[in-house]
């Protein structure tokens, strides 16, 4: 993934945060319904770009869930994130 100082302003970090929220909800498989926003940490730039707390840790194990990927892109006008969640080999 990229640093986020590639990032002009502030409000680029923030949408990073927001849509990789979304996008690591998505990967456990129940999206944002069944979580609740402070229980998936997204810190770009750091070594552990993801935490979970609650509910998403619980769902994380349940699918096996071992590492995460966060990347994202700046296109225009438009900040697109994806989540990869990796299991244990043979999941």
């Amino acid at each position: 993934h990229r640093d986020l100082h590639s990032f002009p302003t502030r409000r680029s970090s923030d949408l990073v945060c927001f849509g990789g929220k979304e996008a690591v909800g998505k990967a456990l498989t129940t999206g944002l319904t069944e979580i609740n926003w402070d229980e998936i940490e997204v810190n770009p730039g750091e070594q552990q770009a993801v935490c979970l707390y609650g509910r998403a840790i619980s769902q994380a194990r349940e699918l096996d869930i071992q590492r995460w990927f966060l990347n994202w892109w700046k296109l225009e006008n438009h900040i697109l994130v994806h989540a990869i969640a990796v299991g244990s080999v043979g999941t």
